[in-house]
């Protein structure tokens, strides 16, 4: 087990994260591949969180780990959103689709893309269409579309703190370095960004050293 109490309350105290830690805490859980740790994470922070407010932050976990799809692969967050569905209380639970299956998401797919982007924009949309043709429209329209875009759950800043959550540990850095940008054009402080990254590096390193003990186990075996 990787959350224990003690470091549980560390997260929960993160600086400037105070309304983000547990989303954010779920991303990189679920980047690194760890979904048996989201239940603990879930039932530490909603026994605290007001009665009015658990509705909200229970969707703000399930849209975080949902939007980490485009950036750590599908059947990752399957397994995170499956382990998280196990301890959500019957109430709380989301039972209705947030998107628009008839709707077209593409225009706010390209405004999500120029707000985070902003005045290099068409430059990222050119690099992208010589890597591959393909690239922009997939980026626009299938991920910052019916992906990134919805705000039911995560506002437009607090996704772009979870892309970094999520970029992070896959040292990705000429991706990396446009979001953190990417993130402050969409609201969010440099403090707040800044401790996204700090965070997001600690559950990874405990994520690593976890990962290290069983191969040295598997070893001695």
């Amino acid at each position: 087990m990787i959350l224990s109490r003690s470091r549980l309350e560390i997260l929960s105290k993160w600086p400037h994260l105070a309304s983000y830690w547990h989303f954010i805490s779920a991303t990189v859980l679920t980047v690194n591949n760890y979904p048996e740790e989201i239940p603990i994470l879930y039932e530490y922070f909603i026994k605290d969180t007001a009665e009015n407010q658990q509705k909200k932050r229970t969707l703000q976990i399930q849209e975080a780990i949902f939007k980490s799809s485009g950036l750590c692969g599908l059947p990752r967050v399957i397994n995170s959103l499956t382990s998280l569905k196990s301890v959500i209380p019957e109430h709380l639970k989301q039972r209705e689709m947030i998107r628009d299956s008839e709707r077209n998401y593409q225009t706010d797919g390209s405004q999500l893309f120029s707000k985070v982007y902003g005045k290099v924009t068409q430059r990222v949309l050119g690099n992208m269409r010589m890597a591959y043709p393909d690239l922009p429209y997939y980026a626009t329209n299938c991920l910052y579309g019916p992906l990134f875009s919805p705000t039911e759950g995560l506002e437009a800043k607090e996704t772009c703190m979870v892309i970094v959550a999520a970029l992070v540990p896959q040292n990705v850095k000429p991706q990396l370095k446009g979001h953190l940008k990417g993130a402050l054009n969409c609201g969010a402080t440099q403090e707040e960004v800044e401790s996204v990254c700090e965070l997001t590096k600690l559950i990874t390193h405990w994520c690593e050293d976890d990962k290290n003990n069983k191969s040295n186990e598997e070893i001695t075996i």
